[in-house]
């Protein structure tokens, strides 16, 4: 929350996984610029953002930092003797877990990732704990904050049907990770999302058919009411989330901002309606 005329960020850059660089600046809930290029000019920038704002009344100002560099903010500056205080939180918390889709690899801007359109969408404070190339696999549950999220979403499956040796491997650290889930987020709403729909679908892999990807992670979901474990996690059927055509995709895996906005559009309609 802030009076002042100008913010400036200064940066440094030490990598990137995609050659674009976006900061995206929201103003009281409302998007108002995206700075930055593609591709990638310079190592070390600064932007200053000139809201439009009054003296003495303080603002909401979001800006969401690119999420496929590894950025190092050296310096966050703003007018002397302006207002500068925490904004309230929003009302739920929010843990995305999932592979290079959920970190929004694709997309050109931050704030165009479905885990950030949901936690706006829902008024929540978002973790997105989205890592490129990750699969089911239960060591990555531990080493979490002990606030436990109102909402979990839970997105593996593609990178399993690539790398699993056969479809029982994939069943099996598919159970072993979700049991695992469902118990250390039993309070939360956990949502299960099955693969998204990609371009290579048809083709079959050591683990199995794409399909059969999803149609054991609803398997394993399902199995779990009959557990002792007071939690019965949401599976929502991501084949249906993005239209299956080539201009949703960046390549022919990843969703463009346009097709994420598809994901996240649905995804509320289901977590809503669930």
């Amino acid at each position: 929350m802030s009076d002042s005329p100008f913010i400036q960020l200064d940066y440094s850059i030490r990598s990137f996984a995609r050659d674009w660089l976006y900061f995206d600046i929201f103003l009281d809930g409302v998007f108002v610029e995206s700075i930055g290029s593609a591709p990638i000019c310079a190592r070390d920038g600064s932007f200053r953002y000139k809201p439009a704002v009054e003296e003495g009344t303080a603002h909401r100002i979001t800006i969401y930092l690119p999420h496929n560099v590894e950025l190092v903010i050296k310096e966050l500056s703003y007018a002397k003797g302006a207002i500068v205080e925490p904004a309230p939180p929003p009302g739920r918390r929010m843990l995305c877990l999932g592979d290079s889709i959920t970190q929004g690899m694709a997309a050109r801007h931050p704030s165009s990732t479905y885990p950030v359109i949901l936690s706006r969408t829902l008024d929540a404070e978002l973790l997105n704990q989205g890592v490129g190339g990750y699969v089911f696999e239960r060591e990555s549950i531990d080493g979490f904050p002990e606030r436990i999220p109102d909402i979990v979403t839970i997105a593996y499956g593609t990178n399993d049907w690539v790398q699993r040796a056969s479809a029982s491997e994939f069943e099996i650290k598919c159970t072993e990770y979700l049991e695992k889930a469902c118990r250390r987020f039993s309070s939360s709403l956990i949502a299960v999302i099955t693969p998204l729909y990609r371009m290579d679908a048809s083709t079959d892999r050591a683990s199995g058919s794409f399909s059969s990807i999803g149609e054991t992670i609803k398997r394993v979901c399902s199995g779990i009411s009959n557990l002792d474990i007071d939690c019965v996690p949401l599976v929502v059927d991501g084949s249906c989330l993005v239209p299956h055509q080539a201009r949703f995709f960046d390549d022919g895996l990843h969703p463009t901002d346009e097709g994420f906005l598809h994901i996240a559009h649905n995804l509320v309609l289901m977590l809503e309606h669930g």
